[in-house]
């Protein structure tokens, strides 16, 4: 196998620093690639969002597991957390070479500082699956074992090492087809051979997809190769990340990295936090949001335009786009508004105030059922009775709910009222954006709430009041209790 490789002499003195006792301080600045993409704001806005529970798939040279920012070890319960060396015919993937241990250092590595400047991983959350090849048999392997350790570590995103020569499809696309079509998200850098070049394979496979680089300034680095296969560009120019000195067999950090190998990974990491908003998204939908929320970079050279990577954007369209959760039980439901299993349908998607109970998707039998629109108080039903908005049940005691959850009240008179204690706010998250209009987001409940363009104000009571925002048909307004129930706001080396 061949690596698309510069000469390093000129860089290797002044850009290696050992990453044995670097630490992350607070209040570093971030580098320069980190805020071109926006990780820094994305950090900031989204602290959650790291690809955690999830792993990212490194067919590479190996990865110097031992590094700091990359876990310290090898195995279950580190951040390398599983791989296997096809070269060797060995279970230890360790580096020999470094450009592996770069690639997942650009995708999940921990927080750094180098120079006085703040850096990670796009997925410092995410384990890595080091997968050390040096053949296109090594390659085909790795992508075997990947897709039978896949569920077991649960593999989202893959990132192949580009190899130079390939111009006709590969031996294993039937390989990168089952993995695609399994959901994960696959790329490979487009290559180092200057913008008259053609991509080549494996970056042109249909189920790949080719990441190009941009410099500081963010125009395509002069060495991309480009065309219309070309997928997203991300910084690949002048680059910081981890790295492997085989020479001393040590870990260091690479300032002034060349190639579009470093701006591939980066695109897996992302996709592995668009994986964690919502694990349905395919990989095409994960290419989409990508896409859509990129910059958008004209290149006078193919005359075309490519979207780069914008981590904060494309975390705010995934949440936009993330579809709600499907409700179970009782009876039928529709999207906007009501349903109704054995009792009265309330439509028209007005919501009322909710006090110790679930906001959407509570099915009750014999009562009302509302979905995303209409939100019963109390979630209590009496059987074969009526059930008011005001908490107030009529005619008998029994509490009944099926097909979803509901919080009794603590005191019910039989035949009577339902007299409800009030209650202490309980701190939630309180930071999802939502700017569709109809835009279902997911509570911290697991439930969901209809946002349409709505305002937020704490009022004088500390509850939160979401007012009618400008959007000229909304029929909405949410107003929300004092129970603790918050609306969540609507490459030294180019390879």
């Amino acid at each position: 196998m061949t690596f698309e490789t510069l000469p390093r002499a000129s860089h290797t003195a002044a850009t290696l620093e050992s990453l044995e006792s670097r630490e992350l301080m607070s209040g570093e600045p971030w580098g320069w690639a980190p805020q071109l993409i926006r990780q820094d704001a994305a950090t900031s806005a989204y602290p959650t969002i790291t690809g955690a529970g999830s792993s990212i798939a490194i067919i590479d040279t190996g990865v110097d597991y031992r590094s700091g920012v990359l876990g310290g070890a090898f195995g279950s319960g580190h951040k390398v957390v599983a791989g296997y060396d096809f070269a060797d015919k060995d279970s230890d993937p360790a580096d020999r070479n470094g450009h592996g241990t770069g690639s997942a250092g650009v995708a999940a590595a921990a927080s750094f500082v180098y120079s006085g400047k703040r850096y990670q991983g796009i997925a410092p959350g995410a384990n890595i699956i080091a997968l050390r090849q040096t053949s296109d048999a090594g390659v085909e392997d790795a992508l075997k074992w990947v897709i039978t350790n896949r569920q077991k570590y649960n593999i989202v995103a893959l990132n192949i090492a580009s190899i130079a020569g390939n111009a006709k499809p590969t031996s294993y696309a039937v390989e990168l087809k089952t993995l695609a079509d399994a959901g994960v998200f696959i790329t490979s850098p487009g290559g180092n051979w200057g913008a008259t070049s053609a991509l080549v394979y494996p970056a042109l496979d249909p189920n790949v997809h080719a990441i190009g680089s941009v410099d500081s300034t963010d125009r395509l680095s002069s060495f991309t190769q480009r065309g219309a296969g070309l997928d997203m560009v991300a910084p690949g120019e002048n680059v910081t990340i981890p790295y492997y000195d085989a020479t001393n067999n040590r870990g260091v950090t690479v300032a002034g990295a060349n190639g579009s190998s470093w701006a591939a990974p980066a695109v897996a990491g992302a996709a592995a936090l668009i994986k964690q908003v919502d694990p349905r998204f395919t990989p095409a939908q994960i290419l989409a949001i990508l896409k859509d929320s990129g910059k958008k970079i004209y290149d006078a050279t193919s005359n075309r335009t490519y979207s780069r990577l914008d981590l904060k954007a494309a975390i705010d369209l995934a949440y936009a786009r993330k579809a709600p959760v499907p409700t179970t039980g009782g009876g039928s439901t529709t999207s906007g508004g009501s349903s109704n299993s054995g009792g009265s349908t309330t439509t028209g998607g007005s919501t009322s105030t909710t006090t110790g109970g679930t906001i959407g998707g509570t099915t009750t039998a014999g009562g009302t059922t509302t979905t995303g629109g209409t939100t019963t108080t109390g979630g209590t039903t009496t059987s074969g009775g009526t059930t008011t908005s005001g908490g107030t049940t009529n005619t008998g005691s029994t509490t009944t709910t099926t097909g979803g959850s509901a919080t009794p009240p603590s005191t019910t008179n039989t035949g009577g009222t339902t007299a409800i204690p009030p209650t202490t706010p309980t701190p939630r998250p309180t930071h999802i954006q939502a700017e569709d209009l109809g835009q279902r987001v997911p509570t911290i409940d697991g439930t969901a709430v209809l946002v349409i363009d709505l305002d937020i104000a704490k009022d004088s009571s500390g509850g939160y009041s979401l007012g009618q925002g400008d959007t000229d048909n909304a029929v909405f307004s949410v107003t929300v209790a004092t129970s603790g129930l918050y609306a969540l706001d609507a490459s030294a080396m180019r390879t």
